[in-house]
C-alpha cells in the first residue's frame, strides 16, 4: 500500500460521491466512475486493511491529511463527521457496493453499523486505535503471558471464554489474542476451527460495548478472508460433516451473511440438496442478509433471481418489501418463487398479496398463489379459496392447493386447521363428484391428518367406489 495507491482510491471515491449526490447510482457517470473504484482496490489493499481517520476538514491516516485539496472528497468526511463517524477500515474483500454504502451514511438513510457496508468498518465516538498485530497487542489486559501452546490448541481452550455463564470481563483479551492468532490459524486452514470461533465471537459481540464490538467485526474480518470464506460456505453443504461442526459452520456464515451473500447463492444453485442448510443461514442471519441477497436480484439470470428470491424468504417477515415487487415480475417462475417465499416469510398481510394472483395466466402461480392464502391462516380468506377451487380448471393446480391446506390442518387443530381439513374431506367426498386425481389426493392429505375431522371423513370413505381412494382410507384407519 502506498500513498500513491491511497489517493488514488479515494480520489475515486470522492468523485463518485459527486455523481451520486446528483445522479442516480444507475446513471452511467456514476457506473463509470464507480469501476475506477473498483480498479484502484487490488493495489489499496495489496498488503492488509486501510485505517483511515474520519475529522471535520477531511480524511487522513497515521495524522497526514490525505488529498488536503479535494474538495468532494473533505465534503463527504465532514458530512461523516456530522453523523459521529470518526473512523473507517477497509477491509480486503471489499467490494464497490459496500463503499457506495458509505455515501448512504452520509445522507443519514443508513446507519454507520449497516450490513450493506459488508468489508468497511465506520467507528463512531473515540477513534479506534490502529488494527493489526500490535493494535490487538496494545489492548491486552495481561492475563495472556506469551503462550507456548500451539496456536490450534490455544485458540480452542479460549473458547471457553465465550461460553455460558463465562467471565465476560476477560472477553476483550480474549479478542486481542484471537488477532494476534489469526495469521496463524489462516496458514493452519482448520476451518471448523475458524467457523467456531467466528461463531463465539460474532455471538458475544451482538451484546458488547461499542469498542469491543469493533474489535470483535475486526476479528471476524481477519479471520475470514475471501479464500476463508469460499470454504466455510462449500463446507457447510457438505452432506459428510456431524450435526456440531454444521452448526457452527451455520453460525459462522449467518455472522458473515452481507459478504457471504454472493457465495452463498452460488453454492444453493450448485448443491439443490444442501438448499435447506444454506437457507437455515440466512435465517439465522435475520435482516442483515436482505439487502446483501438483494443485490443479486438486479441483471441476473432467471435461476440466480430464482434462487436469491428463495434465500430471501428464509429471512423472516422483514423481507416481504423486495419480494412484493416479484409478483409483478414477467416471468412467472419469479412470480411463484416470490409467492412461496412469502408464504414462508409469513408477513401479516400475505393474504391480499397473494389474492390477485389466483387470476394469473401461469397455472402453478394460481397454486401458488391458493398455497400461500392457505398457509396464511386467515378464515376469512378460506372461503375465497373454496371458490377459486371451484373455478380452477386445471387438476394439477387443484392437487397442489389441496396438498397445501392438508398440511395446514394436520399441523393446526385450532383456529383454521378445522375449516382447512373440513374443505379437504368436502373434495375427497364422493357426493361432490371431484375428478378421481383430486379425490385421491384429498384422501391422502386426511390420512396424515389425525384430527376428529379427518378420522371421520375417512371412515366414510373405507367403502368408497373408488379402489385408490379406498385403499387409503382403509389403511389410514386399521
Amino acid at each position: 500500500m502506498t500513498q500513491v495507491s491511497i489517493d488514488k482510491a479515494l480520489g475515486a471515491v470522492a468523485r463518485t460521491y459527486n455523481l451520486a449526490r446528483a445522479y442516480p447510482l444507475s446513471h452511467p457517470g456514476v457506473i463509470n466512475s464507480a469501476k475506477e473504484i473498483a480498479a484502484s482496490l487490488p493495489a489499496l489493499l495489496a498488503d492488509g486493511p486501510l485505517q483511515v481517520e474520519i475529522r471535520s476538514s477531511g480524511f487522513a491516516r497515521e495524522g497526514i491529511a490525505i488529498l488536503p485539496r479535494n474538495q468532494s472528497l473533505a465534503e463527504l468526511a465532514r458530512t461523516l463527521f456530522g453523523r459521529g463517524v470518526r473512523g473507517m477500515v477497509i477491509h480486503p474483500g471489499v467490494q464497490v457496493e459496500h463503499l457506495l454504502a458509505v455515501f448512504r451514511v452520509a445522507d443519514g438513510s443508513s446507519a454507520p453499523d449497516a450490513p450493506s457496508l459488508g468489508n468497511v468498518s465506520l467507528f463512531t465516538g473515540r477513534a479506534p486505535e490502529r488494527l493489526g498485530a500490535k493494535a490487538f497487542s496494545s489492548r491486552s489486559t495481561g492475563i495472556f503471558t506469551g503462550a507456548t501452546l500451539p496456536p490450534e490448541v490455544e485458540a480452542r481452550r479460549l473458547l471457553e471464554h465465550f461460553a455460558i455463564g463465562a467471565n465476560p470481563d476477560h472477553r476483550p483479551a480474549v479478542l486481542t489474542r484471537y488477532g494476534e492468532l489469526a495469521p496463524a490459524l489462516l496458514r493452519l486452514g482448520d476451518i471448523r476451527l475458524i467457523a467456531d470461533i467466528v461463531a463465539a465471537v460474532y455471538r458475544v459481540s451482538k451484546d458488547a460495548d461499542p469498542m469491543d464490538a469493533a474489535y470483535g467485526a475486526a476479528v471476524i474480518n481477519t479471520l475470514v478472508d475471501e479464500r476463508t470464506l469460499v470454504a466455510i460456505v462449500h463446507r457447510l453443504g457438505s452432506e459428510r460433516i456431524d450435526p456440531a461442526e454444521r452448526e457452527g459452520l451455520t453460525a459462522a456464515v449467518a455472522a458473515v451473511a452481507p459478504r457471504a451473500a454472493r457465495v452463498v447463492i452460488d453454492a444453493y444453485l450448485a448443491s439443490p440438496e444442501s438448499r435447506g442448510t444454506y437457507r437455515a443461514a440466512m435465517r439465522m442471519a435475520g435482516e442483515r442478509a436482505i439487502e446483501a441477497l438483494a443485490v443479486r436480484l438486479e441483471g441476473e439470470s432467471e435461476g440466480v433471481s430464482t434462487a436469491t428470491v428463495g434465500l430471501i424468504g428464509a429471512v423472516g417477515p422483514g423481507s416481504s418489501a423486495v419480494l412484493v415487487r416479484f409478483l409483478r415480475h414477467h416471468s412467472p417462475v419469479l412470480r411463484r418463487s416470490a409467492l412461496l417465499s412469502l408464504a414462508e416469510a409469513r408477513p401479516s398481510d400475505l393474504s391480499a398479496m397473494a389474492a390477485p394472483l389466483l387470476r394469473d395466466p401461469a397455472p402453478r402461480v394460481r397454486a401458488a398463489a391458493a398455497r400461500a392464502i392457505a398457509a396464511a391462516g386467515d378464515p376469512a380468506w378460506l372461503s375465497l379459496i373454496r371458490s377459486y377451487l371451484d373455478s380452477e380448471p386445471d387438476e394439477e393446480v387443484i392437487v397442489e392447493v389441496i396438498n397445501a391446506l392438508g398440511k395446514l390442518g394436520a399441523i393446526s387443530e385450532a383456529g383454521t386447521g378445522p375449516a382447512a381439513t373440513g374443505l379437504v374431506a368436502d373434495y375427497a367426498a364422493p357426493e361432490a363428484k371431484r375428478p378421481a386425481k383430486v379425490r385421491v389426493a384429498a384422501a391422502r392429505a386426511l390420512s396424515q391428518n389425525s384430527s376428529a375431522i379427518a378420522r371421520k371423513a375417512l371412515q366414510s370413505l373405507r367403502a368408497d367406489a373408488s379402489p385408490d381412494v379406498r385403499e387409503i382410507a382403509i389403511r389410514a384407519t386399521t
